[in-house]
């Protein structure tokens, strides 16, 4: 499923404030991440990829994520095909840094 958000015209510094809870199967929770894609939206109606992050939903040992805001690694993309193997990066900026 996808979730639709946006931000303001020439923003350079978006700001996502927004609460999204999701419904996740008890059978696929630990399995389970949030991948988000990034767009550019040009005054045309055209939208090209810019890059995508994620997120897994639990950490070491099956523990769920808890709430709260997470520095995320943007990795640059320009073709949705081309995103393979992304569960191998790291997803936080600490983990980057490792």
């Amino acid at each position: 499923s996808s979730f639709s958000s946006y931000v303001l015209y020439h923003s350079n510094s978006p700001k996502w404030n927004e609460t999204i809870r999701l419904s996740i199967p008890i059978e696929k929770f630990n399995a389970s991440h949030i991948r988000f894609e990034i767009y550019h939206c040009s005054n045309k109606g055209d939208q090209k990829l810019y890059g995508f992050a994620y997120l897994s939903v639990t950490i070491k040992d099956s523990i769920t994520r808890l709430n709260g805001k997470y520095d995320l690694c943007i990795y640059k993309c320009d073709d949705v095909s081309k995103i393979k193997n992304y569960l191998n990066y790291p997803s936080l900026r600490d983990e980057f840094n490792d």
